[in-house]
C-alpha cells in the first residue's frame, strides 16, 4: 500500500469518524458541567489571572487559553462551541498517530484498520464533543507511549516531553511518568545510554511541568498539592468529596492501623480491580468485548517475539495497577479512555490473525482477504453508528430546557446553601450564575469566582450516612435545601426516597415540585429543612 494511498484512507476515516462525533453534540447547548468549569479558567487566564484550582490541572483550560484570546464575543455560546470543537478536533487529530503507533506492530494495510477501530469507537466519539480534557490527555498519552517504542533510546526525551503535557493535562499524570519510566528501563535495558538520555528525558520533563509546580507551591505550599489528594483513604467517594471530612485526611497507614489489613486490602485493591474491569468490560461494547479477549491470546502467544507487544503489555497493566486505588473510590470510565489506542492494537491484531490464518486455508488469494477487510470494516462502522444512535444519540432539547427553567426558578427564589447532589438538576446552575448580566463571563477571574459561597445561591457537599444525620450536621454548614430526584441522586441514595414518601420527613417542607409545574422530563422536588421542627 503507497503512502499516498494510506493518507487517503487516513483522510476518509477521519472524515467519516468526525460525522459520528458530530453527531451527538447540539451546539445551541451551552457547556455545563466540568467543561464549564475549563471553558471559565481559559477566560480568566485571557484576563490575567493564571490561579490554579485546589482539584483541577490547568492544561486543558491552558491549551484553550489561546483560542480564547482571538475572540471577544459577549455570547459565552461562541466560548462553549469553541471548546467543543477544539476538543473534537484533537481527537480527529489522534486517529492518524494510531496508524503511526500501528505501523510498529503491523504493515499499512492492518494498521488502517487500527486506526478504524480507534476512529469509529462510539464512547470516544460521544466524549470528544463535550469539551472535556480526555482528547488532550489521551492524545498525550498516545504519543508519549509511541516515541518510547524505537530502536533509539534518546526517543525517550520527546516522550518525557509529551509526560510533562500528560502531567499538565491531569494530575495523575505523575503516575504516567512511572508507567513510562518502567517501559523505557524494560525496551532499553541493555543500551548503554540508558542513564544518559533517561537523565536529559528527566530534565526536559521537570522543566516543561516546573511552573504547574512552581505555581502550586506558591499558591498552595506544596509543588504536588491536590485538593482529594489525602482524603482518598477516606473509604468512599462521597466522604472524599464532603467538606465536613475533608479535615480528616487518613493516610494508608492510618487507614490500616484503624480497619485492618484485609479492609484495605478489599476496599483498595480487590474493590478497585472490579471497577477497572468492570468498567473495561462496559467501554469495550460494541465490538472490542469480542476482538479484545481473542487479541490477548494471541499476542500472548506473540510476545516472546515482539518486543513492541511486551512494551504495550507492560504499559497496559502498569497503568492500570497504579489506577487501581483510585478507582476503588472514582469508577470514573473517561479515565480509562487513554486505553482506546491499545485496544485498536490488541483488536488488529485479532483481525491479522483470523485473516491470514483462515483465509490461508480456505484460499490463497489477496482478494478475498481484501474484501474479509473492507467487509469488516463495514461491520465497524455500522455497529459504531448503531450504538451512538441508540445509546447517546442528540441531547434531549426539551430536557435541557427544562432543566435551564429550573435553575433559573433555584437562583432567583432560594437564598442559602443546597445540598450539591441532584444528579442533572444543577447542571445550568453555575453558568446562569456566571452569565446573568451582559458579558458577565468575560470578566470572570478564578480568584474571584462568581460561584463562590458569597452569592445568595450556594452548594455543599456532606457525608451523612441517612437523612437524619445530614440534616444534624448541615445546620454548622448553613444547609437549607435538599433537592430530591427521581432515582438519580449520585453521593446520597436515601434522598431519593424523599421524592416518594415526603409525609415521612415532616421537617422538610416542599417548594417546588416539578410535576405541578409544568415539567413533564425532569422529575425533581425541592425541600426547605426546618431545623425545629426536625429536633422536635
Amino acid at each position: 500500500m503507497k503512502l499516498n494511498k494510506s493518507i487517503s484512507y487516513l483522510l476518509i476515516i477521519s472524515v467519516a469518524s468526525l460525522i459520528l462525533k458530530l453527531y451527538t453534540v447540539d451546539f445551541s447547548i451551552p457547556v455545563n458541567s466540568d467543561n464549564l468549569i475549563y471553558a471559565l479558567n481559559a477566560i480568566s487566564y485571557k484576563n490575567g489571572d493564571f490561579s490554579q484550582l485546589p482539584d483541577r490541572s490547568s492544561g486543558w483550560s491552558l491549551f484553550l487559553y489561546p483560542f480564547f484570546y482571538l475572540i471577544h464575543s459577549d455570547n459565552f455560546l461562541v466560548y462553549s462551541n469553541l471548546t467543543r470543537l477544539l476538543s473534537l478536533g484533537l481527537s480527529t487529530i489522534s486517529i492518524p498517530f494510531v496508524y503511526l503507533l500501528g505501523r510498529k506492530f503491523f504493515n499499512e494495510k492492518y494498521s488502517i484498520i487500527a486506526a478504524c477501530l480507534f476512529a469509529f469507537e462510539p464512547h470516544l466519539n460521544y466524549n470528544s464533543g463535550l469539551g472535556l480534557s480526555e482528547p488532550l490527555y489521551d492524545l498525550a498519552i498516545l504519543m508519549m507511549f509511541y516515541f518510547i517504542l524505537n530502536k533509539n533510546s534518546i526517543n525517550v526525551i520527546p516522550s518525557m516531553f509529551m509526560a510533562g503535557i500528560v502531567w499538565w493535562s491531569r494530575i495523575n499524570g505523575l503516575l504516567m511518568v512511572l508507567v513510562i519510566s518502567i517501559v523505557y528501563f524494560f525496551t532499553f535495558r541493555k543500551n548503554k545510554n540508558l542513564l544518559r538520555n533517561y537523565g536529559l528525558g528527566i530534565l526536559l520533563l521537570l522543566l516543561v511541568i516546573s511552573p504547574v509546580l512552581i505555581q502550586r507551591y506558591m499558591q498552595f505550599g506544596d509543588p504536588l498539592y491536590y485538593l482529594y489528594s489525602n482524603s482518598i483513604f477516606a473509604g468512599n467517594l462521597e466522604k472524599t468529596l464532603s467538606v465536613n471530612d475533608r479535615d480528616v485526611n487518613p493516610s494508608m497507614l492510618s487507614y490500616i492501623h484503624t480497619n485492618g489489613v484485609s479492609s484495605f486490602i478489599e476496599t483498595f485493591i480487590i474493590h478497585g480491580a472490579y471497577n477497572i474491569l468492570s468498567t473495561l468490560a462496559r467501554i469495550s461494547i460494541p465490538y472490542f468485548i469480542i476482538l479484545i479477549p481473542l487479541g490477548i491470546i494471541f499476542s500472548f502467544k506473540n510476545i516472546q517475539n515482539n518486543k513492541y507487544l511486551n512494551s504495550l503489555w507492560i504499559f497496559v497493566i502498569v497503568s492500570l495497577g497504579v489506577s487501581v486505588i483510585t478507582f476503588s473510590i472514582v469508577n470514573e470510565r473517561r479515565f480509562l479512555f487513554y486505553i482506546y489506542p491499545f485496544f485498536a492494537i490488541v483488536g488488529t491484531l485479532t483481525i491479522q490473525k483470523i485473516t491470514e490464518h483462515n483465509l490461508n486455508i480456505s484460499s490463497n488469494s489477496d482478494r478475498s482477504k481484501n474484501i474479509f477487510l473492507i467487509g469488516f470494516v463495514i461491520l465497524i462502522i455500522i455497529l459504531s453508528g448503531l450504538f451512538t444512535v441508540t445509546q447517546y444519540g442528540k441531547p434531549d432539547l426539551i430536557l435541557e430546557q427544562e432543566k435551564l427553567e429550573f435553575d433559573k426558578f433555584l437562583i432567583n427564589n432560594l437564598h442559602g446553601g443546597l445540598l450539591d447532589d441532584s444528579g442533572i438538576a444543577l447542571d445550568y446552575v453555575k453558568y446562569l450564575q456566571i452569565t446573568n448580566s451582559s458579558a458577565g463571563f468575560r470578566n470572570y477571574k478564578i480568584t474571584t469566582d462568581a460561584s463562590a459561597k458569597d452569592r445568595s445561591l450556594h452548594t455543599i457537599r456532606l457525608y451523612a450516612e441517612s437523612m437524619d444525620e445530614l440534616v444534624s450536621i448541615g445546620r454548622s454548614y448553613n444547609l437549607k435545601y435538599v433537592i430530591s430526584n427521581e432515582n438519580r441522586s449520585f453521593l446520597h441514595p436515601y434522598v431519593d426516597d424523599i421524592y416518594n414518601h415526603e409525609k415521612d420527613y415532616p421537617y422538610l417542607h416542599k417548594i417546588f415540585d416539578s410535576s405541578e409545574n409544568g415539567l413533564k422530563k425532569l422529575k425533581v422536588k425541592v425541600f426547605e429543612i426546618n431545623y425545629e421542627q426536625f429536633h422536635k
